[in-house]
């Protein structure tokens, strides 16, 4: 395995294995949670990603014991409270803001992109997982616990019929 580009601000990992790219949630030690830093890195290298005919497919993952938790509500509950974000109107992704963008990047490419989910799948998390392709892993933790879907491989229908090349 080739490292594609160098260790997105120490969020993610890009690294390539033949024409699969693996891009990798590097925060373990928070679950993976969404922080600014994290948003930025997603949307670098699924944007890096869409300029690469040499990847032919996308596997989603996360270090440690959780996909992602979802947002990091230490880093943003304070910038919430503040109202920081109380516009997030601004579209500096094409029709999308950061935030919508690090999901809608993994859906918009051009070949099949997978998420392999384990632990913890919260907010965001469900979001970027759920832009994928196809869904695997142990879903024990998706939206909260108590309320999972079955484990297993669950396939997203919304992709079905979409035009990938191989």
């Amino acid at each position: 395995m080739s490292q594609m580009s160098p260790d997105q601000q120490g969020r993610v990992t890009l690294a390539l294995d033949g024409h699969v790219a693996e891009v990798r949630l590097s925060r373990p030690d928070k679950h993976n949670a969404l922080d600014e830093r994290m948003f930025e890195a997603l949307s670098a290298a699924g944007t890096d990603l869409t300029t690469r005919p040499d990847v032919r497919a996308v596997v989603l993952s996360g270090e440690g014991p959780s996909f992602c938790a979802g947002l990091d509500l230490a880093h943003f509950g304070p910038k919430i409270a503040e109202g920081v974000f109380d516009d997030l109107g601004e579209r500096s992704h094409g029709d999308a803001n950061l935030f919508q963008h690090v999901a809608l990047v993994w859906r918009d490419l051009q070949v099949p992109v997978i998420a392999a989910l384990q632990g913890s799948v919260f907010g965001g998390g469900l979001q970027i997982g759920g832009a994928a392709l196809h869904v695997r892993g142990g879903l024990g933790h998706l939206v909260k616990p108590g309320c999972a879907a079955p484990r297993g491989a669950v396939q997203r229908s919304g992709h079905q019929g979409r035009n990938r090349p191989a």
